[in-house]
């Protein structure tokens, strides 16, 4: 595995206006960070399966796999985790090459 640049980032959502004549309720989530993964990919067959049994203890938000660009996205939400033991973790799935995170 390598590593090639370590980034957290700050997710947030799109607040929602308070508009009182509506009588609409303002809802504000608290920020959650977010880890990105990616990796380069060179076999498909049954790579999507492999990658939900590996990431299946975390709140994944996002998984994209460009064929084009043989590149492989995943967004991870929350913190407590281990970032480099995901990474280890799809390192080891057939076909995943040089996964980075940050």
């Amino acid at each position: 595995m390598t590593v090639l640049a370590t980034r957290t980032t700050d997710s947030r959502p799109p607040e929602r206006s308070d508009q009182a004549d509506e009588g609409n309720v303002v809802l504000e989530l608290p920020e959650r960070p977010v880890t990105v993964f990616t990796a380069q990919v060179v076999e498909t067959r049954g790579l999507l399966a492999r990658i939900a049994v590996q990431l299946n203890p975390y709140d994944v938000r996002e998984l994209s796999l460009s064929l084009e660009e043989c590149t492989l996205r995943i967004v991870v939400a929350g913190e407590g985790f281990d970032a480099g033991r995901v990474a280890a973790r799809l390192d080891k799935i057939i076909g995943v090459l040089d996964v980075t995170y940050g």
